[in-house]
């Protein structure tokens, strides 16, 4: 008598999903008619940001308007819950000047963003621009549930013309990286700039996609040889001369990924990467000392007067799917 070997695969579909019973874990993905599409579940944590299919296209938004509708952003966690606690918006500048750093800011009174705690209920954060930038500090209930999307929203309430906001200019709020925190909810492992990863979504790591990177030479190089001790998500300074010709003319956000591009070559290919914490303003005629966090030691730490430095903005250097928004009146 031949014998047969059934296997059964019971699969629960809730809401367009599916879920497949299996050895002690569930596996989800996008559940259609005669087929079941199940993606690889990681073994140790991760998570992965990206902008969401839902974030508004680009348009016109009117001066003096409140709660309008920017961007959003899609979190997902692997392996382990996390609670986000830190995270900043960055609206785009319009250039690399000091002039430019922050000049949308006048059109913003507050920027707000609203996501689910751990019951399913909105919570929402409000915080103001600084040089371009809305910091989030001790949010504490951004829940991020395994193998599940979840939106990160970011609206906000605009200037009137009479108090500042200027027509035609224009407006792209995106994720920044200068202060990210999460914390494991099994683990009790609190998530820095540490575990982003700058290249590849691996296990153990902050993922947001690819990184495209400017070529700063002649615009930020590195001002005199330095060695420097790199530890990932360690604080340290690089002096950067901010243009060739007359220094601290250009200025980039906190948040801007940095590339040292020891072996010049205009790209960045196993080489260390930092994230900017924090460019001071300064004087005509001195270099600036830009505080930076390390998130790739994969170079030397060893660097040579007037290394270049290739950069990636938030927004448009990575994360760049965010609609741009233009001041009507």
């Amino acid at each position: 008598m031949k014998k047969f070997l059934i296997v059964f695969l019971v699969v629960l579909v809730v809401g367009g999903l599916a879920y497949a019973a299996t050895s002690g874990f569930y596996l989800k993905g996008a559940f259609r008619p005669g087929s079941i599409k199940l993606p690889t579940v990681a073994t140790d944590p991760q998570i992965t940001v990206s902008v969401s299919r839902s974030t508004p296209a680009s348009g016109s938004i009117t001066a003096g308007s409140s709660s309008v509708p920017l961007s959003t952003f899609t979190f997902a966690a692997l392996g382990e819950e996390f609670m986000v606690d830190e995270f900043s918006i960055n609206v785009s500048q319009s250039g690399i000047t000091a002039a430019a750093l922050g000049d949308s800011d006048n059109n913003i009174s507050s920027i707000r963003v609203s996501y689910l705690d751990v019951d399913g209920v909105t919570q929402s954060q409000t915080s103001i621009l600084v040089a371009g930038t809305a910091q989030f500090s001790g949010v504490g209930d951004f829940y991020l549930p395994i193998n599940k999307g979840v939106d990160l929203t970011v609206t906000a309430d605009l200037d009137s013309v009479a108090d500042g906001a200027t027509v035609g200019e224009t407006i792209r709020a995106n994720l920044a990286f200068n202060d990210f925190e999460a914390v494991g909810q099994s683990t009790g492992t609190t998530w820095g700039l540490e575990y982003v990863d700058a290249d590849l979504p691996n296990s153990k790591d902050l993922y947001f996609g690819a990184i495209t990177y400017t070529d700063g030479d002649e615009s930020f190089d590195l001002d005199g040889a330095q060695s420097v001790s790199n530890t990932l998500g360690g604080s340290l300074s690089l002096t950067i001369d901010s243009n060739a010709t007359s220094d601290n003319s250009n200025k980039l956000p906190v948040g801007t990924i940095l590339c040292v591009d020891d072996d010049d070559s205009a790209t960045c290919n196993s080489e260390d990467i930092y994230v900017v914490t924090s460019w001071p303003s300064s004087t005509s005629g001195t270099e600036d000392s830009v505080t930076v966090m390390a998130i790739d030691d994969a170079g030397d730490s060893s660097y040579d007067d007037n290394d270049p430095l290739l950069y990636a903005m938030p927004g448009t250097g990575f994360l760049t799917n965010v609609g741009t928004m233009t001041v009507v009146k």
